[in-house]
């Protein structure tokens, strides 16, 4: 599982925060995390390092900052148009993830089971068939491009927490840790225990 690190106007990121309220081992499965950078350049390589160990479930998380709900991302666009520079001063607009890749790839998450656990937390979430164009939406396609088709991969959109937005619309840090944790147990399934 990743998060992101502060970047532009997010000054502390919850998709990071939220990494470290999780535990170590989940459903019997060891419970690996990382924060990747908010470089459309250095993220690639990133993910390549993490795509090299061994995994039964990969999901990505970054934060949508003007969404007060979570999002389970169904599709990744083959598309790079950034209305922030990254951390690097970098602005894409129009550009492939991946050249010559399909248009768009789907989750390989279990929608229904996730859209299901959160429902039982009473969490606010609303499906979103569009992880923008940021950097999010090149994790998500990268992951569903670079890893074997058997790996249950996705990527879901957290809103603000306590600390991003404290007198705005916000999902306290310790229910996104709830909501998360409830989709990793869902995406495992009870056929995925070890």
């Amino acid at each position: 599982m990743t998060g992101f690190e502060a970047f532009g106007p997010v000054r502390k990121n919850p998709s990071e925060a939220v990494l470290t309220l999780l535990p170590d081992q989940v459903e019997g499965h060891t419970l690996s995390t990382a924060i990747l950078p908010v470089d459309a350049v250095r993220i690639a390589a990133k993910l390549q390092a993490l795509y090299a160990g061994d995994f039964d479930l990969v999901i990505h998380t970054g934060v949508a900052r003007e969404r007060s709900y979570f999002s389970l991302e169904e599709v990744a666009q083959n598309r790079l148009s950034f209305d922030l520079p990254d951390n690097a001063g970098r602005t894409l607009e129009g550009q492939p993830v991946v050249p010559q890749g399909p248009p768009t790839l789907p989750t390989r998450l279990p929608i229904e089971a996730i859209h299901n656990a959160w429902d039982r937390l009473g969490v606010a979430q609303q499906p979103s068939e569009d992880a923008g164009t940021y950097l999010c939406n090149q994790t998500f396609y990268l992951a569903l491009h670079w890893l074997a088709d058997h790996i249950p991969v996705g990527f879901i959109h957290l809103p603000p927490d306590e600390h991003m937005a404290p007198d705005g619309p916000h999902v306290p840090l310790a229910v996104q840790a709830k909501a998360v944790l409830a989709a990793v147990r869902a995406a495992l399934g009870p056929g995925r225990s070890s």
